[in-house]
């Protein structure tokens, strides 16, 4: 086991400046959780703050390796992810540069850190085979992310998927090893092969919808004109309808700060499903916005599909009258990303969420928002949204009294309060309602 002594914790401080990062890395071994947490916090707002690297992030490597290694080591998950994340970062500084630590001091960690991470590949590799999904995940995105080996890379990552048995980390084999061959173009041929292969060749346990439907994405995006856009989205939506048949299970609520008592459970006879407890997240880039773990499969082919509006079309009406909450949720936001105003389809299926479900219909209306709004009603489909609007208003009037603008229930607040807003601009742009502003957001 390393020893924090022997490590120069000077490096990235100016003379006199004292470094807590040994302190924090040997309280992060607490048999205390509350300590390790606190240790957990201090340790990244000193040598990870706000997710950039300097000399005593590269010189915290190896003791947490250490104890990422040590299989009784508690927190191993984050951990892993934690050490992946430092390696990401340090991969998006560009080589040539110099850079300043929080301290004002010149630092080139970035370059050590990513000189270092191939050798530490191997390592990735036995995580990828833990018994935690969560101590997996990481680890299987590190394999493909800091392997200077792509053909051995690729092989590590092709064995995961037969062994893998959740859906999130099997999804996460795929996108690993297609994000490879983009990184690494030798292997481009033997990531396309192994795509084809896991998209038509033989049914087998580990290669079910949710599985093709990723390999169907990440090969429409490598290769446009491999199929055309029409038949690549009439088969993602059979895959589609097959991945979603069941719900999404339901995370449950760990008491974070995003959820209250008051805003879980029933209310007024109405279920309230907060957005952040839907699923379990899955997309790293996406945390906010991303519930279901096919969703960043289906990003993926929205990315691909560009411009081509009428296909983007079908698959969004698709995922927003899916039986799956969550998928539902997620298309809410990828319906923000078409260029021009909603396609009349799009816009009806996101309407027809607003009776039943406050969680749908809050983002819904925050994609309205003046300051970061994203979705666009055509004009000869206003009259459309904003009789939906007011129908809708109505029902909460009746099923919540006059008051409703200041029910406890912060979701069906704030869903009338921004509902309000969107039907004032839509119908006269300078008739936004003040008394909105400054209300409690539900969370």
């Amino acid at each position: 086991m390393s020893n924090t002594s022997d490590a120069d914790w000077s490096a990235g401080h100016s003379p006199g400046q004292v470094c807590g990062v040994p302190g924090h890395l040997a309280r992060m071994r607490s048999a205390d959780p509350s300590v390790r947490r606190a240790a957990f916090e201090d340790f990244c707002a000193e040598a990870f703050p706000e997710g950039t690297v300097d000399p005593c992030t590269a010189a915290s490597l190896p003791f947490l390796f250490d104890m990422a290694d040590d299989p009784a080591a508690p927190d191993r998950a984050e951990i892993v992810r934690l050490l992946f994340l430092i390696g990401r970062e340090a991969r998006r500084h560009d080589p040539d540069e110099v850079y300043w630590t929080v301290y004002g001091v010149e630092s080139r960690a970035h370059v050590d850190i990513n000189a270092g991470m191939p050798g530490r590949v191997g390592a990735f590799a036995r995580y990828a085979t833990d018994a935690d999904p969560l101590v997996r995940r990481p680890a299987i995105q590190a394999v493909g992310l800091f392997s200077a080996d792509g053909e051995r890379a690729a092989r590590l990552l092709g064995e995961r998927l037969p062994v893998e048995t959740g859906t999130a980390e099997q999804l996460l084999v795929v996108r690993t090893m297609a994000s490879l061959a983009d990184r690494l173009p030798e292997t481009a041929h033997t990531v396309t092969a192994w795509l084809d292969d896991v998209l038509d060749g033989s049914d087998r346990p580990h290669t079910g919808a949710p599985v093709r439907l990723a390999a169907l994405a990440h090969r429409f995006l490598r290769d446009p004109g491999h199929d055309t856009a029409a038949d690549t989205v009439s088969r993602a939506l059979t895959l589609l309808r097959e991945s979603t048949r069941l719900p999404t299970a339901e995370k449950r609520c760990d008491g974070c700060r995003r959820c209250r008592p008051t805003c879980c459970g029933r209310h007024d006879d109405f279920t309230v499903r907060p957005v952040h407890l839907a699923a379990e997240f899955f997309d790293p880039d996406h945390v906010w916005e991303e519930h279901s773990p096919i969703s960043s499969a289906l990003r993926t082919l929205h990315t691909a599909l560009g411009d081509r509006v009428p296909e983007r079309t079908d698959l969004l009406v698709a995922q927003l009258s899916s039986p799956d909450t969550a998928t539902r949720y997620d298309a809410i936001a990828m319906a923000k990303d078409l260029p021009g105003p909603l396609p009349r389809p799009v816009l009806a299926g996101l309407l027809a969420l607003l009776p039943d479900d406050w969680a749908a219909s809050r983002m819904f209306m925050e994609g309205f928002g003046t300051y970061n709004g994203r979705l666009e009603v055509a004009p000869e489909d206003t009259a459309l949204f904003t009789g939906a609007l007011a129908d809708y208003l109505a029902m909460l009037r009746a099923a919540h009294g006059p008051d409703v603008e200041t029910s406890g229930n912060p979701f069906v607040r704030c869903s009338y309060q921004e509902a309000v807003v969107a039907l004032a601009e839509h119908r006269n742009p300078h008739a936004r309602p003040v008394h909105t502003y400054g209300m409690e957001p539900p969370y």
